[in-house]
C-alpha cells in the first residue's frame, strides 16, 4: 500500500532539528537523560556537581546499646564505631552517659581504629560529675590513646554522669574508628548506657 501525503506536509515540510550547541555555534539542548541533579556544561554535556573540597558533611547518631564492662580487659562501646575514607578529615565528637557500680569506680576510655589507617590530630575527653561524686583527674588532652578517670560520677542509673570525647582524625585508609571502654578497677562494673548517648561526626575532603 503506497503512502499518500497530504498537500501540507509537501508545502510545509519539518524543520530539521538543529545539531547539540557548542562554544561558537546556536543549536539544541541534549536530553538529560535520567533526573539525577545534573547541569549542563558549557561542551553541551550533562554532569553532577563535584563535592568541593573543605565542605563539610554532617552525621549524628544515637548509640542506642548498653555497653558494660567489669574487668580490665579493653572492649569496644558499642554503636561508637564511624566509617572513615581515605583523603577525608573527620571531627567526631561522643558524649556518654555512664554510671558504675561504685562512686569510686573510673572508667577508662581508649580510641581504636579498625582497618583505618590515618593521624589522630587530637583526643580530648572530660567527665563530667554530679553532685553526688566527683571525678578526679577529669580531663586528658592532646594525641593520647587513652583516658583514664579515677571515679566515676554516680552509681545510680538516673543520675548519671557524662563523658565527653572529642577526636581530630586524618584518615589515609579506610576502615572504622571506634571507642573501647573498661573498669578502671579490676571486677568493679562501669555502663555507658546507650540511652542519652550519641556521636556527631563532620567530615570534609582534604585539599
Amino acid at each position: 500500500m503506497s503512502q499518500q501525503l497530504s498537500a501540507a506536509k509537501l508545502t510545509n515540510p519539518p524543520a530539521p532539528v538543529p545539531d547539540v550547541f557548542s562554544d561558537a555555534v546556536a543549536g539544541s539542548v541534549p536530553p538529560p537523560g535520567t533526573p539525577d541533579g545534573s547541569f549542563l556544561r558549557d561542551d553541551g554535556t550533562w554532569d553532577l556537581p563535584a563535592i568541593q573540597a573543605g565542605v563539610p558533611t554532617m552525621s549524628y547518631a544515637g548509640l542506642t546499646t548498653t555497653s558494660s564492662s567489669s574487668g580490665s580487659v579493653w572492649s569496644d562501646i558499642t554503636g561508637s564505631g564511624v566509617s572513615v575514607e581515605a583523603g577525608r578529615a573527620y571531627h567526631i565528637r561522643y558524649r556518654l552517659r555512664t554510671y558504675s557500680a561504685a562512686n569510686t569506680t573510673g572508667l577508662a576510655l581508649r580510641r581504636a581504629l579498625d582497618t583505618a589507617t590515618g593521624t589522630v590530630l587530637g583526643f580530648h575527653a572530660l567527665g563530667m560529675s554530679n553532685a553526688t561524686a566527683t571525678i578526679s583527674r577529669a580531663s586528658r588532652e592532646g594525641t593520647v590513646d587513652e583516658f583514664v578517670a579515677t571515679g566515676n560520677a554516680t552509681s545510680s542509673t538516673s543520675a548519671s554522669g557524662s563523658y565527653w570525647v572529642d577526636v581530630l582524625f586524618s584518615c589515609t585508609g579506610a576502615g572504622t574508628f571506634k571507642l573501647q571502654m573498661r573498669s578502671e578497677v579490676d571486677t568493679s562494673s562501669v555502663t555507658v548506657d546507650g540511652d542519652g548517648s550519641y556521636v556527631v561526626v563532620a567530615s570534609w575532603e582534604e585539599p
